[in-house]
């Protein structure tokens, strides 16, 4: 699954918690670890984007696929 697509999923999932009728507790740490996820998937993303030399044809790619 593309990067993109997790943090979507995990966003609408986020969303979607505080209507499930969960415990306080249960529902304070669901959110907690979904926020951690969706942070440490954005940072790879943006690492990635670091990593890559702009002039590359891979960075080129990249940019047009995440593009509208």
């Amino acid at each position: 699954m593309k990067k993109r697509t997790t943090i979507i999923i995990l966003g609408l999932w986020i969303a979607l918690i505080p209507s499930l009728g969960l415990p306080g507790d249960w529902k304070n740490w669901i959110i907690v670890i979904s926020g951690l996820v969706v942070s440490s998937v954005a940072f790879k993303k943006k690492r990635i984007y670091l990593e890559v030399d702009e002039d590359s044809e891979e960075y080129k790619k990249q940019i047009q696929k995440d593009t509208y």
